[in-house]
This record gives structure tokens, C-alpha cells and sequence, in this order.
């Protein structure tokens, strides 16, 4: 019985190291070409986890499976690497103090606060704040600041955008147009920090337009017609999303290895560390919260509080002395920010 039992035991844990291997491989792949092994990189800290539970328990019952466990999480250092982070803070302030924040339809009723943005910039000494979805016809700004916003589509309707808040002059807001998008969006937005200009890249790329429903699917399974339904119909959501996602990010790759300034990439990316959207910016940027962050790092709050999909993205004209996030605001998400050194920047 006992022996059956570990047989058991090993058979799923070759399934658990199977998916393990997949979300390690689904970083190189284009999810336009294979969609579903998107799945595995927004699962990898499961199948991490359970791996790890396996080590234990191998450690105690067969030390040889212990091994090839260890052997498979060892592969797979490099997207271990995108996701957790152990470093410690520089307390250097000087350079440029920024932020992302996805406000969740700022301006809309009951949803975000602005004087509560603005408090918060101002006590963290912000120099440079994008918010995204921000979603009313009023230009609301800090006494001394620039801004600028730019919507979705300007009909002449309140639509949701990105707005820019700087210390700085704004000197180029341009639109990045993305095909087949609901309501998402990239602006190139230029600086000018006492004749140094810098580029800023917002970015709130494609949604996965999860409903509430959805949520409460996956959270309660009972395996019914109702439950199949909801689950068949998040994954063919997700697919389709990853898939525009992966289109939008070449829009903008494209744009970045045309600019000769000192640039930033930020904002909410809708995907993981271990994401083929994600890699696709590591030749060109650095992750201010790899090189300054502390642990896992998620930055998205619902259903489940794991996933980091917002980021501060830098070129190397740049230093990072600190990274930091903050709930302090209403939202699902976290604010995200940087403290970045450049020269002539103090």
C-alpha cells in the first residue's frame, strides 16, 4: 500500500515538474502562435510552490526524486530571477522620483480619490506620476505642476486615458495607436528636466476583461455545466487577450529602439514576470524592481493578491536607487515607483 502510494505520489509530481517546465518555455513563445501556454506562465508560482512541497517530501521518502525535483526548479533559474528579488535600498534621494498607478476609473463615482493622489505625490516627493484610467472632462493638477492627459478616443465624450503629472515640462504627448483594442492604450509622453529630455512610455496594454462572475467561478469550483461554461469561456478570454497583448508590445519595442534619449517604460502590463509580453522588453530595459525590490511583488489585488503585472521599466542611462509600491490609495491595484539616478539629473 505504502509503495503504491508513492508511486502515486511520484506520477503527480511528474505532472506538477511537466507544468513547471511548460511556464518556463511559455516566455519564449508567441502567444499568437500557441495561446494556452500562456496559462502556465500565469500558473508558475503554483506549480513552484508544489514543486517545493515535493522536495520536502521526497527529502523524507526518497532522496533520488528529491534530486530531479531540484534538477527542474534549477532550470528554470532565469524566470525564477524575473519574478522574486532580494535586495536591499539605496537611500541616495537625488534623481528622479516616479510612479505608476492604474487608478481604476479615476473620476468615476465611488472609484479613486485625485486629492488623495495628489497628497500622496507630495509626501513622497514625486517628480513624475501616470495614471492610468483616468476618466474625467476636469484637468485637475497641483498648484506648479504640468499636465498632461490624453483619452482613449477624443470624440468629445468623457472617455477614460492617461494622464501625466510632472514636475517638469511636458513637451510631447503622443498617442501609440493600437489595433483591435477596447479601450487600452500606450502614449509616448517627453520631458524636459533642466535641458535633459526624457522619454516616458504609458502604457495599459490589453486587459483580460475578467468579470466578477468569473471570479466567483473560479474561486467556489463545483464541477457543473455552469462551472465548465464560466471556466471555457476565461480561458478563451485570456487567449484572445494575451494575443493582442503580444501585437501592442512589438508596436512599442518598435518605437523604443528608435528613441535616443534616456527613456522609461511604464505602467500596467496585464502580464507576469514569466510572460512572453514581459521578455520581450529585457534586451532594451531594466526591471526597477529586480534591481531594487524585495520578494514576489505583486501589484494586482484581485481575485488573488500573487500576481505583479505593473512595472517601472528603465534604459541603461539610468540608475536605480529605490523601488517602492504602495496600497495606500483605492484601487486593485498598487501604485508602483522608482527612485532613477541619471546624470546631470539631481
Amino acid at each position: 500500500m505504502f509503495k503504491l502510494l508513492k508511486q502515486f505520489l511520484f506520477l503527480l509530481n511528474l505532472l506538477v515538474l511537466l507544468a513547471l517546465l511548460l511556464s518556463y518555455v511559455s516566455s519564449s513563445v508567441d502567444p499568437r502562435v500557441f495561446p494556452y501556454l500562456h496559462f502556465f506562465s500565469l500558473s508558475y508560482l503554483v506549480w513552484l510552490l508544489i514543486a517545493c512541497f515535493f522536495c520536502f517530501v521526497w527529502l523524507l521518502l526518497k532522496f533520488k526524486y528529491l534530486l530531479i525535483n531540484l534538477l527542474v526548479i534549477a532550470i528554470g533559474l532565469k524566470t525564477h530571477k524575473n519574478n522574486f528579488n532580494f535586495s536591499t535600498q539605496n537611500e541616495n534621494d537625488e534623481g528622479l522620483r516616479v510612479a505608476s498607478f492604474n487608478s481604476q476609473g479615476l473620476g468615476q463615482a465611488v472609484q479613486g480619490n485625485f486629492d488623495e493622489i495628489i497628497a500622496y505625490a507630495k509626501k513622497e516627493k514625486l517628480d513624475v506620476i501616470s495614471i492610468l484610467e483616468y476618466k474625467t472632462k476636469h484637468d485637475h493638477k497641483p498648484a506648479n505642476w504640468y499636465s498632461q492627459f490624453v483619452p482613449f478616443k477624443d470624440d468629445g465624450l468623457v472617455r477614460p486615458g492617461i494622464k501625466l503629472l510632472s514636475k517638469y515640462p511636458i513637451v510631447k504627448a503622443q498617442k501609440i495607436d493600437f489595433d483591435k483594442t477596447k479601450g487600452n492604450m500606450a502614449i509616448q509622453f517627453e520631458i524636459n528636466i533642466k535641458g535633459q529630455k526624457v522619454a516616458i512610455f504609458a502604457v495599459h496594454l490589453e486587459t483580460n476583461s475578467v468579470q466578477r462572475l468569473d471570479y466567483q467561478k473560479m474561486k467556489k469550483p463545483v464541477l457543473d455545466s455552469s462551472y465548465i461554461f464560466h471556466a471555457k469561456n476565461l480561458s478563451q478570454k485570456l487567449s484572445r487577450q494575451v494575443a493582442t497583448r503580444s501585437l501592442q508590445i512589438k508596436t512599442i519595442i518598435n518605437i523604443i529602439k528608435e528613441t535616443e534619449i534616456p527613456y522609461l517604460v511604464m505602467g500596467d502590463f496585464n502580464d507576469v514576470p514569466s510572460s512572453f509580453v514581459y521578455q520581450q522588453f529585457t534586451p532594451y530595459t531594466s526591471d526597477a524592481f529586480l534591481s531594487k525590490g524585495f520578494g514576489w511583488g505583486p501589484t494586482y489585488l484581485k481575485p488573488f493578491p500573487i500576481f505583479r503585472i505593473d512595472y517601472i521599466l528603465y534604459s541603461k542611462e539610468f540608475t536605480c536607487n529605490c523601488y517602492f509600491s504602495s496600497q495606500e490609495i483605492y484601487s486593485d491595484h498598487k501604485l508602483v515607483g522608482a527612485n532613477l539616478s541619471l546624470d546631470g539629473i539631481h
